[in-house]
């Protein structure tokens, strides 16, 4: 046999070249660097953990543990609230693992597919997106005004995971009245006791807080205010009495006009409501 010649050589490898170039362009862009997915091991205390991505103090690495698989949907079809997803009835039971390396300068909407591409292809999924009309409440401006601070820049380190890795914040004090005390300094917190809720929140726009509200009173809430920007807000209310007598604090419908002037009010027509249906998904994904 005669020995190839070093222009057909170069050919060759030239050719190797760009068909691995090919392969990298159209195949590396919508899915992570590395990515693995396993059921969480027994025994795990209920709560899930998320963080990373772009935006976040680690854009490098993504993480999501011990959560079950509605939360990683959500995550990946950015559904902002349990409202707007129609879940399989395990999904909210069965808890997963995820740890991704997310590619370098990869933006929130390219994450996005990343996360939709490893579910597709890890849990089978099919999803489709629907409208449905639910009653709700309307959000606007209550007399006087708002009450709302504007934000400054938002914190390069915040993390927008589902719930933020275990920190060392200081232990939540409880007063005599069952409320909790917010911990010193400005960081987000949102803590519940048996007595009522607190939240103090930064950057969040009038969209933001209407979907808190939607995700406190499990019916959507539509933003009317017309205001732009972005706000930070502390809010705190007490939980309805299930016994007879008058609720020791605001209410959420009076803190809301308190303490950030705003109002709500239950809409006059059903709101339409933008909902990701899961049509198909598998309990054990995939192996790594």
């Amino acid at each position: 046999m005669t020995e190839p010649t070093a222009a057909f050589r170069r050919v060759a490898v030239l050719g190797l070249f760009s068909a691995f170039c090919c392969f990298a362009q159209t195949g590396s862009p919508d899915h992570f660097d590395v990515a693995s997915l396993k059921r969480s091991p027994a025994g795990r205390p209920a709560r899930s953990t998320s963080g990373g991505g772009p935006g976040t103090r680690d854009p490098g690495r993504f993480f999501l543990h011990n959560a079950p698989l509605t939360f990683a949907v959500m995550r990946a079809y950015d559904v902002k609230d349990t409202l707007s997803i129609a879940q399989l009835d395990w999904m909210d039971t069965e808890r997963y693992d995820i740890d991704a390396n997310v590619p370098s300068g990869a933006g929130a909407e390219q994450f996005r597919r990343m996360l939709q591409n490893l579910l597709v292809e890890r849990f089978d999924l099919k999803v489709r997106w629907e409208t449905r009309g639910l009653p709700g409440y309307d959000l606007s401006v209550a007399q006087g005004g708002p009450k709302l601070t504007v934000s400054a820049a938002p914190d390069p380190d915040r993390d927008d995971g589902l719930e933020a890795a275990p920190r060392s914040h200081p232990p939540v004090k409880i007063g005599k009245d069952g409320m909790a005390a917010l911990p010193p300094g400005n960081a987000p917190a949102d803590i519940m006791t048996a007595a009522g809720h607190i939240i103090r929140a930064q950057h969040k726009t009038l969209d933001d807080i209407a979907a808190m509200l939607t995700r406190q009173l499990s019916a959507p809430v539509r933003n009317l205010t017309g205001i732009p920007g972005a706000f930070d807000y502390t809010l705190f209310w007490r939980f309805e009495r299930r016994s007879p007598g008058p609720v020791a604090g605001p209410t959420l419908f009076l803190a809301l006009k308190q303490q950030l002037g705003l109002k709500l009010e239950p809409a006059k027509k059903p709101i339409a409501l933008r909902v990701l249906v899961v049509e198909r998904a598998r309990k054990t994904p995939k192996e790594n």
